[in-house]
């Protein structure tokens, strides 16, 4: 199980993907051996990233539209899901992506 918490349009998880089809037991038959998951805030790169999934031929990818840090949206049992991997490219370049996970966190100052 591969996840993606800030998926874009799926590049990397195709790419991780790839990368265990070429191991020994990466495939299972014809299929790759490999469970991918991701989630996009913006709606049309997670619409883009739908179909690069559907072109690559990886139906079953769970690709889930919403903020990971706000509304993360892989959860078993209201816990978070476990994953094999995580792999992410923080949006580094978008202004503050990281202030909604620093609402209500109180600063302690020694």
């Amino acid at each position: 199980k591969v996840y993606d918490p800030t998926m874009g349009s799926g590049g990397m998880l195709i790419e991780a993907a790839n990368y265990v089809a070429e191991r020994p037991d990466g495939k299972v038959g014809k299929n790759v051996n490999i469970s991918l998951y991701g989630q996009e805030k913006n709606l049309g790169t997670w619409a883009i990233g739908k179909l690069n999934m559907l072109l690559h031929n990886f139906v079953d990818a769970d690709l889930r539209k919403g903020d990971t840090l706000v509304n993360p949206k892989h959860t078993e049992d209201n816990e978070l899901m476990l994953f094999d991997r995580v792999i992410a490219n923080p949006p580094f370049s978008a202004s503050e992506w990281w202030t909604p996970a620093e609402v209500g966190q109180e600063t302690k100052l020694d």
